[in-house]
């Protein structure tokens, strides 16, 4: 499997797991309002657990700005 596949397979799994908890999915998540801060460490913990993630390495707000952002994200902790 490619590094793209994967980016893309994580970017599906990603996109399905945001709109499932916030209703709708915008590729800049944090700009857009969506996400805010508390709804951000809900997500993350939903994340984390979906993709098997250790906690201690965790996700950051920082990581959260945009779908891209998180998926590359996700890719440098599997």
């Amino acid at each position: 499997m490619s590094i793209d596949a994967t980016l893309a397979e994580i970017r599906e799994r990603v996109v399905a797991l945001v709109t499932g908890f916030l209703g709708d999915c915008n590729e800049r998540l944090m700009e857009s309002g969506l996400l805010d801060s508390v709804s951000a460490i809900e997500l993350g913990i939903m994340i984390e657990n979906d993709f098997s993630l250790s906690e201690s390495a965790g996700l950051r707000l920082a990581d959260m700005r945009t779908v891209g952002d998180l998926c590359q994200r996700i890719r440098e902790l599997q």
